[in-house]
């Protein structure tokens, strides 16, 4: 049973990273390991389509390159900025955020999980996701996609809400 686990296993990842080589999409966050610009995408990211995200980034970044810059804005000037992109709410906990950076962290990202988590708006998810690909830790980003792949190739169910 033990090996009949190992190929499957070992078919899944080859399936898995099969199907990105070709369906795989370009992203600016995914060319960067500035964990900054990391958070930035991932409270963009948030019930949000990668697609309407990318134009809004781009502006996000070149405006507010570092937690300093973005800390110093006004919200107000924030939400405009991220307008179209709806859930206006993440402009103030971005700026609290980089305030707390800016602050608390002489404006460097922290790269612990704990520091991290007590930053405005992030969990443990966007905690991992920053960590692992803007600092290289060895922690994986788990979110309902990741979840939903899972259990469809293994056909995992759940009577939890949430899984």
């Amino acid at each position: 049973m033990r090996e009949d686990n190992k190929k499957l296993k070992r078919f899944f990842w080859k399936t898995i990273l099969g199907w990105y080589r070709y369906n795989k999409r370009i992203f600016p966050w995914r060319n960067t390991n500035n964990p900054f610009h990391i958070l930035t995408a991932e409270f963009l990211l948030q019930q949000t389509n990668a697609e309407k995200v990318e134009r809004i980034y781009n502006k996000m970044i070149s405006k507010y390159s570092t937690p300093d810059k973005l800390a110093a804005a006004e919200v107000e000037e924030v939400k405009e900025v991220i307008k179209p992109l709806g859930l206006l709410y993440r402009a103030e906990r971005l700026i609290n955020a980089a305030e707390k950076i800016h602050k608390d962290y002489m404006g460097k990202v922290p790269e612990s999980e704990e520091e991290l988590e007590k930053l405005s708006g992030v969990g443990q998810y966007i905690s991992d996701a920053v960590r692992c690909y803007g600092f290289n830790q060895k922690t994986i980003p788990i979110d309902t996609n990741v979840i939903r792949v899972f259990s469809r190739f293994y056909g995992l169910t759940s009577d939890k809400k949430k899984t």
